[in-house]
């Protein structure tokens, strides 16, 4: 015989509603794991997006040193060297030295009697600094080749690392 108490026939049992919390939390995490997945992936392409400009940035300044070169204190081919010194005009006409060098994880420039300034930024380790003549080669002019890694830091603390990078500059002194 059936009950007729309706008391006795509403609500979740106890089983059905630790199954359903159960469902909703293995629901819940998968979501947050999701979430917390895509913020890692944004924050480690944001430090390679930062790290190709800083990449592109020295380039252009080292290329901007050795066009303007007057003359330039180059390695002997076969004998990389961690500095790179070329002589420019400044303003006035009077002769002005670049230097570029390693200083504790940064790529610096100096530029006559001023400052040393950093080329990258805070986020960015250079690594590796070599610069190394390329001589002349039948129709191709000297090169000087400049090999570096860069180390960014991710906004999370992750450290990405670019591997190796080559910049050819050709100039004709």
């Amino acid at each position: 015989m059936r009950d007729q108490n309706p008391k006795n026939n509403t609500g979740f049992t106890l089983i059905e509603a630790v199954i359903y919390l159960a469902l909703f939390g293995i629901i819940f995490s998968g979501a947050l794991a999701g979430c917390y997945a895509a913020m890692e992936a944004g924050a480690k392409n944001q430090a390679r997006a930062t790290m190709q400009n800083e990449i592109g940035f020295i380039a252009a300044k080292i290329n901007w040193a050795l066009a303007a070169a007057q003359n330039t204190q180059i390695p002997a081919p076969g004998f990389p060297l961690p500095s790179l010194l070329a002589e420019t005009l400044d303003g006035s006409g009077a002769t002005a030295p670049i230097v570029f060098y390693l200083d504790r994880n940064s790529l610096m420039m100096k530029i006559g009697s001023d400052e040393a300034l950093p080329l990258n930024n805070g986020n960015i380790r250079v690594v590796d600094l070599l610069f190394e003549n390329i001589p002349p080669a039948g129709p191709m002019p000297a090169e000087i080749k400049t090999d570096f890694k860069i180390i960014g830091l991710a906004s999370n603390g992750a450290e990405i690392n670019s591997g190796p990078v080559s910049v050819s500059v050709h100039f004709g002194n």
